[in-house]
């Protein structure tokens, strides 16, 4: 019989991958205009810059794949 902590884990670990692979799909642009944060891959490297100010700006690229 499947015990509720099972049902649970599964339920939360389910919702965990749904979000990243939401996020991945926004920074691709995968996901409509009006619901889009960033867009595209060129504003998430920008946005990403701007949060991590003492790394060079040409290396960001390279760290995000």
């Amino acid at each position: 019989m499947i015990d509720l902590r099972q049902i649970a884990k599964l339920f939360l670990r389910l919702s965990v991958a749904a979000s990243m692979l939401s996020a991945v799909a926004d920074r691709f642009g995968i996901w409509p205009k009006d619901v889009c944060m960033w867009g595209n891959m060129n504003k998430f490297v920008a946005y990403t810059q701007s949060l991590i100010p003492y790394i060079p700006a040409n290396a960001i690229p390279y760290w995000l794949g």
